[in-house]
């Protein structure tokens, strides 16, 4: 088990000003009579760092800030935001309204009047600019619950600021590689990393396993250890759903490097764990994970509640995905045999998802009924997003069943209204090419669960919280979710405007990236596709669809592809 441990801050400052005077008075400072007046700030930290030099560094980094002067550093920083930023356009329409201030906007979706396209794309270009704010590359860690901007009422709470790994920190980097921000995602991967080596410990200690695990919430110094109850604690899958955004980096970008040297090291580590701490389902011979949990959910057997079962419906998709992935992986590289046939061996005794007597897609193994059927969690549909053993046409039955899931969560007058749950009834219902539900629940989560300047917040009651608390996630999620109403590239094709709502009749996007490797940009008019773009930067060989469409797509390094609106491909010159 890790330990958490402290860390210390150092801040500089510097009050410049032009005509007027500077003075300290008590314990303020003074300005007066000035004409311009700038305030320089630096802080570093010592948390990653080996010796004493970061205590000078806020120094250095004031006096090159000074030295450069005002208009240089603000020029610099839009130069190196643009960098990111102007790689992705949207442009869903306009309205009367789209002058008019964002509150003011925000309170017209709150009283039904929701014909302001502009404003999705908003929301969707500021997820991409909090991302490029809060996750650079040479970031030391990768987004929390309230990423950079946190307040004073989030730190008062026991769940703020810290890594949930049962949806929140995953969610926060949802819609990373298909907005063109794959550089935005290197934090993650670098704490997935330190979370994977910390997880040793934990999984020998606890389980007597090798690889490693990590349980529903995690901190700046890996803390591994389940939680301090059964409901949520034991989330033996938590450090496997985070971990999964390595294979989505891995199958956006195909980079070879990465695979060898991240991606498959810590995935293979955590298949380790699960081969070891599986057993054989005595009734039906399944290979289960167990005991587990929902997270956060529970359910009856007679009259009596439980949180933990054997093979919760999310460990067996999440583990089922870990295998697949490693085995592919594996293959790929051209190593580790003797771990492939294990793999091949433990795939073929994995259960199946499984139909229950409402027509739902069972959220266990057994067909329980649920004792919080208003719950905020739908961990059980990551098996339809972001994952894709469920898909609309290749496995008809098992969507029909995610939508009465869906149907059923949403028909509940008590249903936890959460942002990060809204932002996932959006893209699930994109998933499900359901473009008019997932524009009901983005107008909700905008008009109903965002403040003024478009923060996402959960409301007061939920899980301990006193007042409307800031939650990132949101902004997030929503950001991922109007990505996936216009683009797809899961289940081995790429799908064209697949959620398309009646509102955003007219629009065009550019720069969206599609798993391969690939860019692609998207041309509508009155709710029909008139042209794409397809730029690839790997060889790849996909399904190109638009609704009932679908064409076979070779396509090679470098080049740039026309498609028109009968999906008719040209490489262009």
């Amino acid at each position: 088990m890790t330990v958490s441990a402290e860390f210390s801050v150092k801040a500089w400052s510097k009050w410049c000003a032009q005509g007027g005077t500077i003075v300290v008075e008590g314990d303020q400072i003074v300005v007066r009579n000035a004409d311009e007046a700038c305030i320089y700030f630096a802080s570093n930290t010592d948390y990653g760092k080996s010796d004493g030099g970061w205590l000078q560094e806020s120094g250095r980094q004031l006096e090159h800030a000074i030295a450069k002067g005002y208009a240089r550093v603000k020029e610099d920083h839009i130069s190196d935001y643009r960098d990111l930023y102007k790689r992705v356009s949207m442009d869903l329409g306009h309205s009367d309204v789209s002058h008019l201030p964002t509150d003011e906007r925000i309170r017209l979706f709150q009283n039904g009047q929701d014909d302001d396209p502009q404003l999705f794309a908003l929301f969707y270009q500021y997820g991409r600019y909090l991302m490029i704010s809060g996750s650079r590359a040479d970031s030391p860690l990768p987004l929390n619950l309230q990423g950079i901007w946190n307040d004073g009422e989030a730190n008062r709470m026991q769940w703020s600021c810290d890594y949930h790994l049962d949806i929140n920190t995953q969610m926060n980097y949802f819609p990373t590689e298909v907005s063109n921000l794959a550089e935005c995602h290197i934090p993650l991967m670098n704490y997935l990393e330190m979370l994977s080596q910390a997880g040793r410990t934990t999984a020998h200690d606890f389980y007597g396993c090798e690889g490693w695990v990590a349980h529903v919430f995690s901190n700046a110094w890996g803390f591994t250890a389940p939680g301090w109850e059964t409901s949520w604690g034991l989330n033996v899958t938590g450090g496997l759903w985070i971990a999964s955004q390595l294979r989505e980096h891995y199958e956006f970008s195909l980079d070879r490097k990465f695979l060898a040297q991240q991606a498959y090291p810590v995935m293979k580590e955590a298949a380790a764990f699960f081969l070891d701490y599986m057993t054989l389902h005595p009734q039906y011979g399944w290979l289960v994970t167990g005991p587990s949990n929902s997270p956060e959910n529970s359910f009856y057997i007679e009259d009596n509640v439980y949180q933990l079962s054997m093979g919760s419906t999310l460990d067996q998709v999440l583990v089922r995905d870990l295998f697949v992935f490693c085995l592919e992986a594996a293959d790929t590289l051209q190593l580790d045999f003797d771990v492939q046939t294990k793999l091949k061996q433990a795939i073929a005794k994995l259960p199946p998802l499984r139909i229950g007597n409402r027509g739902q897609l069972q959220e266990w193994l057994e067909d329980y009924k649920e004792a919080q059927p208003d719950h905020r969690h739908l961990s059980h549909l990551i098996s339809l997003h972001p994952g894709n053993q469920i898909t609309l046409r290749g496995t008809p039955e098992l969507s029909a069943a995610a939508r009465t899931t869906l149907e059923n969560r949403m028909s509940r007058e008590a249903l936890e209204d959460v942002e990060f749950t809204v932002a996932s009834f959006a893209a699930s219902f994109a998933r499900l090419e359901d473009g008019e539900h997932a524009y009901k629940h983005l107008t909700h989560l905008i008009g109903q669960l965002s403040f003024d300047n478009l923060l996402t917040f959960s409301k007061p009651g939920i899980a301990g919280a006193e007042k409307h608390i800031f939650v990132v996630d949101g902004n997030f999620g929503g950001t991922a979710a109007i990505a996936e109403m216009l683009l797809q590239s899961h289940a081995g094709e790429i799908n064209l405007l697949p959620a398309l709502p009646k509102k955003w009749h007219t629009g065009k996007v550019s720069g969206l990236r599609a798993k391969g490797n690939i860019e692609v940009d998207i041309v509508w008019e009155n709710g029909e596709l008139m042209e794409a773009t397809i730029q690839a930067f790997s060889a790849c060989q996909t399904f190109l669809r638009y609704r009932e469409q679908s064409v076979p797509l070779v396509l090679t390094p470098d080049n740039v592809y026309s498609i028109d609106k009968q999906l008719n491909v040209t490489q262009k010159e």
